[in-house]
């Protein structure tokens, strides 16, 4: 099999072998390209930017200023992506609009691209995104499109237009999943995109959803290993198919293999990511260790104020939280997870009164906009105010868990739910005992093992101590006064439950 061929069915490393025999007999600006390629999807990126700059040379030696220009856009988005270097990326940024010149081909509608993404502000590269997609029309490259409508999503999510963004990278994923993509770089680059996006708009859901046909496209394709040229991402997609072992792992190796090769991460950083798996395990110390230096970061605002709040520092906490959302604007749906966990803050500082303005806010936001997301957070918001201040608050926070529980957040959901087990817990502890057990059971799967320990400490305290045992044979009281389980001779095994002392008969009975 050519080097063409392997690449073209995914066989990375056998790519990578036949590439390298053919560029030992004969060099060309092809097999240097393709070489390169190969290196991208191996996660070598140091490589694979030294064999495409020497066929940006041979391109252009040739006189094919449109692929030259192209290997140029690539080599300046490479140096941007993977090492922050605004200085060499702008360099070839500039040798591609020299060779590219009026064109108006598919090389001018990714260098518009390129340009957006170098210049940062989420209103100019949705500009250039949107002049890439009318190149992307005009030409009829699908390819283009695809990589248009997912910049262009990311560009909208980032300015607060979270439904119109995410519409946009459903599209793109829609088309590129579906078969439509000619290249699967750009299958790959749209499923970064979606992770980022989804990351962004704190939409798990969304990719869990994604991450099922992703896992279809792979498996058709003899279980290409699509995204091994990120493994942040692969790690998130794993995570969302319920792999959480093996994504954690990933996750470890991406953050020791960034920091040896001096890289960033493509999408999510994967030592934020960890981050927030050792605060759903309430490693503290973990978790602080691996934000430190990285507490400017967007994505890290969360992770780092459940840390001060677990070392019961409220006000640096606050002031966190405090600066990203109004970074945002308070109106930003972006903003809802963010004014959630700042009801919390303010709770535990005893600040009753701050803890009610900022969920009147969510409320109020919720209200105006009519977003189920929305919704759902000041639901919950209200209902966690109500518990503080020693009022009903269940109501609120089913309503909450029910909406989380449509919207594929499955976090939220158990924790709503298991805030309605403790405002059950003294009038129905029946259905308590069922909500703590639920959310019990979703924190296992999720991982959540800091909150499992809490539903697991609200699963032993809804059950009674264990009644002495009866005098006559004909009851045997159990640990639920409202399913009191009788036993006349023949009567089926009972239901058993975590700490119903109904488990098994009393010796005597029979």
């Amino acid at each position: 099999m050519s080097g063409a061929e392997a690449l073209a069915a995914g066989d990375w490393e056998g790519a990578r072998a036949a590439f390298e025999r053919e560029l030992a007999s004969r060099e060309t600006a092809e097999l240097h390209d393709g070489l390169g390629r190969a290196l991208w999807w191996l996660g070598r990126p140091d490589d694979a930017i030294v064999h495409r700059e020497r066929a940006f040379v041979s391109f252009k030696e040739r006189g094919e200023n449109e692929r030259a220009g192209a290997t140029a856009v690539w080599l300046a988005r490479e140096h941007l992506a993977v090492y922050g270097n605004d200085a060499v990326a702008g360099g070839w940024l500039a040798r591609a609009e020299r060779l590219i010149g009026d064109s108006r081909g598919s090389a001018r509608g990714h260098l518009e691209l390129a340009r957006g993404r170098r210049a940062g502000e989420p209103a100019d590269r949705e500009v250039r995104a949107s002049s890439a997609l009318e190149i992307a029309t005009s030409t009829g490259d699908t390819d283009l499109e695809m990589a248009a409508l997912a910049e262009s999503g990311l560009a909208a999510i980032k300015q607060g237009r979270v439904l119109e963004g995410l519409d946009r990278l459903d599209e793109a994923m829609a088309a590129a999943t579906g078969g439509e993509a000619d290249l699967l770089e750009t299958v790959a680059e749209v499923c970064c995109s979606l992770v980022s996006a989804c990351e962004i708009a704190g939409d798990s859901g969304r990719l869990e959803q994604w991450a099922r046909i992703v896992a279809g496209f792979v498996d058709r394709r003899g279980d290409l290993p699509l995204l091994s040229f990120c493994r942040t991402c692969n790690a998130e997609m794993l995570a969302a198919t319920g792999h959480r072992e093996e994504a954690e792992r990933e996750l470890i190796a991406s953050a020791a293999s960034l920091g040896a090769g001096g890289h960033r991460s493509r999408c999510v950083d994967p030592a934020v990511k960890l981050a927030e798996v050792r605060v759903l395990q309430g490693r503290w110390e973990e978790a602080s260790a691996l934000l430190e230096g990285r507490e400017d970061l967007p994505e890290s605002t969360l992770p780092a104020s459940e840390v001060d709040l677990a070392r019961g520092d409220t006000a640096l906490a606050t002031a966190r939280l405090l600066r990203r959302a109004n970074l945002l604007g308070r109106d930003n749906l972006l903003s809802a997870p963010l004014l959630s966990l700042l009801v919390d803050a303010r709770l535990a500082a005893g600040d009753l009164e701050e803890a009610r303005a900022t969920a009147a806010e969510l409320g109020a936001l919720a209200e105006q906009t009519g977003h189920p997301l929305l919704v759902a957070y000041a639901r919950s918001a209200a209902g966690r105010l109500a518990e503080a201040r020693g009022e009903p608050a269940a109501a609120d926070l089913e309503a909450a868990m029910d909406r989380f529980t449509k919207l594929d957040q499955p976090l939220e959901a158990a924790r709503a739910g298991l805030g309605v087990a403790r405002a059950m817990a003294a009038v129905e502890p029946e259905v308590a005992l069922d909500h703590a057990e639920a959310a019990l059971a979703a924190f296992g799967s999720i991982g959540a093992t800091r909150d499992a320990d809490r539903a697991a400490a609200l699963v032993a305290a809804s059950v009674d101590p264990p009644a002495p045992a009866p005098r006559t044979r004909a009851c045997l009281p159990c640990a639920r006064p409202r399913s009191c389980i009788c036993w006349p001779k023949g009567s089926p095994t009972p239901r058993s439950r975590p700490g119903c002392s109904s488990r098994r008969r009393p010796p005597g009975i029979t």
